[in-house]
């Protein structure tokens, strides 16, 4: 993992540089690809979020600049600046979700599992629930992982008529 000390940039060890050159060769020349190379990188990362040393690098290695970088990481809440939970539950408050009642499921889901309101870290840092607006779940409401929704398992894709 990173380290920084005072003054110095976050620190990459060799098993992080080797797999951003592969997320990068991987999606080298594909439209978008900076959003997947960003998305493999979290995933791999243990705690799932981008270090300011990855993004340094990937701008780096991409001929990105680093301030494009960072406003495609600050956009999309798929991204994560800050190191999370094992496991985080991302309930979607989109429109389309929202009608179909993610409100009362994200509630509902906190009160059974005992996790703290939006906005309050658990003391165990285990379990998180992150409510978002993703696009993604238009046909598939109401709740999601940072990936995929995940209410598919549950309920029939519905069109809006």
């Amino acid at each position: 993992m990173p380290t920084t000390t005072a003054g110095q940039a976050a620190v990459l060890t060799s098993e992080e540089k080797d797999f951003a050159d592969r997320a990068i060769a991987a999606h080298s020349g594909a439209p978008g690809a900076l959003l997947g190379i960003l998305e493999r990188i979290q995933e791999h990362h243990p705690h799932k979020y981008l270090s300011s040393g990855i993004l340094e690098y990937v701008a780096e290695k991409t001929d990105i600049p680093l301030a494009q970088v960072y406003s495609v990481v600050t956009f999309f809440a798929l991204f994560n600046l800050e190191p999370q939970g094992d496991h985080t539950i991302c309930i979607c408050r989109g429109t389309a979700c929202h009608t179909r009642g993610s409100r009362n499921l994200l509630q509902r889901l906190r009160l059974e599992l005992g996790l703290p309101e939006e906005g309050q870290d658990g003391a165990d840092k285990i379990c998180a629930t992150t409510p978002i607006a993703a696009f993604r779940c238009a046909r598939w409401p109401a709740s999601g992982s940072a990936r995929w929704p995940l209410s598919w398992r549950w309920t029939t894709p519905f069109t809006a008529t």
